[in-house]
């Protein structure tokens, strides 16, 4: 008889825990709705698209500024200054000889501004700080490229409201994967993709 009412209890207490974690999970998916809307993915183009000379050296600073991107996302601050000096050097090597003087002029007066930041990230004393920099580098890096982009690249602005505080940041990204490089594994998938550049 006792064995029965051990059972009987056990059993219970199993269907309250289940109860308890379905309750858990509709209230948190209730929250993540509320965090994100569904919302429409703004489809864009580059106004100017680079030629195949300038391509393959542009290819590899955005793919650079990813790799950056994934170090912030593994909070690992000593890659990410690896990379931001990676990221400066890619920028360097970049020939604009081959594009139309405004457009190499625009490019000059951007890299400038992009190199004192990555600047910022390679001396930042701590992780906060380097995400910090790495927004204001992806308002400069999304503005080059709505402005100069590549032929059938697609790049992905990528939203999350809880960053730095509750007032948002955004970042790009070569994949629609949300991979939060402003919480790392905290909310790693906290976030959506706000625009869709294909040019």
């Amino acid at each position: 008889m006792k064995k029965i009412i051990y059972v009987i209890s056990f059993l219970a207490l199993i269907l309250n825990a289940c109860k308890s974690e379905n309750k858990a999970n509709e209230e948190a998916q209730k929250t993540a709705d509320e965090a994100f809307p569904e919302t429409e993915v703004v489809l864009s183009k580059s106004e100017q698209i680079v030629n195949d000379a300038f391509a393959k050296e542009y290819t590899a600073v955005l793919d650079q500024y990813f790799e950056l991107k994934d170090a912030l996302v593994e909070t690992d601050s000593v890659n990410s200054i690896k990379n931001a000096k990676l990221l400066i050097a890619k920028f360097d090597a970049v020939n604009t000889n081959n594009l139309p003087d405004s457009m190499s002029n625009y490019w000059k007066e951007q890299i400038d501004i992009i190199e004192l930041i990555l600047q910022k990230i390679i001396s930042a004393q701590s992780i906060k700080h380097q995400r910090t920099e790495f927004y204001a580098l992806s308002e400069d890096m999304l503005e080059l490229y709505r402005k100069l982009g590549l032929k059938e690249k697609i790049v992905y602005k990528q939203f999350c409201p809880m960053a730095f505080d509750d007032k948002g940041a955004f970042w790009l990204s070569n994949s629609d994967d949300i991979l939060n490089p402003y919480f790392g594994s905290e909310m790693l998938h906290c976030g959506e993709v706000q625009e869709k550049i294909q040019n």
